[in-house]
């Protein structure tokens, strides 16, 4: 009799951890959808059309620093110049930010792909991948809304370029 109450105690410990693991691979699997998400988001701003705004405004700035301006006119564009300048400057930084962003979900990937691993691969329910579980949880939420916060920087930023871009150039143009 003993034996049977001792074989039931295990069968109810297995098949809980069971239960409690395919709530943590649900988890996983939600994670990674966010995660898929996110390179979407990035996939869909088109970096390489950023980096051609900075080759075109890199031209743009040339052509105006070879045009031997007078003072006055000068002092007529230097609000939009400087505005050009610090834009240029913030749509590099935001190009720096998105691949650092983009090096964080490869890295939030093979961390949930381990950690699916660890959770398949183990007979019990282990504490420490739980707490790591809602550690990763928090990373990639946060990541999230890094994510949401650059890509409608760079939206404005674009935006913002093209607007002064026309401005730059028809001065170019006189």
């Amino acid at each position: 009799m003993h034996f049977h109450s001792l074989y039931i105690c295990l069968l109810v410990i297995i098949l809980s951890s069971c239960v409690n693991t395919k709530k943590e691979i649900k988890k996983i699997q939600e994670l990674e959808s966010i995660i898929t998400e996110h390179r979407h988001s990035i996939n869909n701003l088109e970096i390489g059309s950023l980096e051609t705004i900075l080759n075109l405004a890199q031209l743009n700035i040339l052509e105006l620093e070879q045009m031997r301006l007078d003072s006055l006119s000068f002092e007529l564009i230097y609000l939009d110049y400087k505005l050009y300048l610090n834009l240029i400057h913030d749509i590099n930084k935001s190009i720096q930010l998105m691949e650092n962003i983009h090096k964080d979900i490869t890295i939030n990937t093979n961390q949930l792909e381990n950690l699916k691993y660890d959770y398949l691969n183990s007979n019990y329910r282990i504490k420490n991948l739980e707490e790591y579980l809602n550690n990763e949880s928090k990373y990639i939420q946060n990541t999230s809304n890094q994510i949401k916060a650059i890509v409608n920087k760079i939206k404005l930023e674009i935006e913002d370029f093209y607007s002064l871009n026309k401005k730059i150039e028809k001065i170019i143009n006189k």
